[in-house]
């Protein structure tokens, strides 16, 4: 007897009008929010962290309440140096922590720790912003010590079309591929597909969009996101004596 709720009807038909399913590939359904602090300290250098906290539903009961389990919490720390060819990104350590499910709910978690390094990109018009990023990543469990590293690469296109100034919503598109790398040979791990509205005013970024992966590192899986973000960004005032 199948058991249908309020909750798993709504995200059934929110997800089914934005992605198709596939009868092949295991559904999973996500919330995933983050929190950016930046600062910058001059027109090159700029440090900052950030916190991301994702749930989930219960996939294995083929569940569709994307609120309902922890999925994933991390800290993670950066330095960014601009300069005339793009801003170098530097990410010397960040934290992770991953909840893994049974069908009764939480059963344990998995720690690990990630290092990453690259380059990003932007090129503004008054119709138009164009932005890619480049990023090399190591991983490394915590637990047994197994890691392994992976490239990304990322490209974003938001164009302007409902304001102008320093104040504004709008939309945009952006993807992401993730290969796993191993010696001279590279596997496809996941790609992420992003579109939704940003807000810029001042020194607030804020995004609400929704991400759909896809990830087959040994089996598919599709990952249905709605996906949050908030970055606040100081400016560093230097004294004169």
């Amino acid at each position: 007897m199948i058991r249908l709720t309020f909750a798993s009807v709504f995200w059934r038909l929110f997800f089914l009008f934005l992605i198709p399913f596939e009868a092949e590939a295991q559904n999973h359904y996500e919330f995933w929010s983050k929190l950016a602090i930046e600062k910058k300290l001059d027109t090159h250098w700029s440090v900052g962290f950030d916190a991301q906290h994702r749930l989930q539903s219960n996939y294995i009961l083929n569940r569709t309440n994307p609120f309902k389990y922890r999925l994933f919490d991390n800290i993670r720390v950066w330095v960014n140096y601009k300069t005339s060819i793009g801003t170098v990104v530097v990410s010397p350590y960040a934290l992770f922590r991953n909840y893994d499910l049974n069908t009764d709910g939480f059963i344990n978690h998995k720690d690990e720790w990630r290092m990453a390094i690259g380059i990003q990109k932007s090129r503004q018009t008054a119709q138009l912003e164009l932005a890619g990023r480049f990023l090399a990543e190591h991983r490394q469990s915590i637990v047994d010590n197994n890691g392994f590293d992976r490239v990304r690469f990322q490209i974003r296109l938001r164009p302007m079309v409902f304001g102008k100034g320093h104040s504004n919503f709008q939309p945009y598109i952006q993807e992401e591929y993730f290969y796993r790398v191993n010696g001279y040979q590279s596997v496809f791990d996941q790609n992420r597909i992003q579109t939704g509205i940003k807000h810029k005013k001042e020194r607030w970024d804020i995004n609400f969009a929704y991400q759909n992966t896809t990830q087959h590192p040994n089996q598919l899986h599709f990952r249905h996101q709605i996906y949050t973000s908030l970055q606040y960004t100081i400016q560093l005032t230097l004294k004169k004596n």
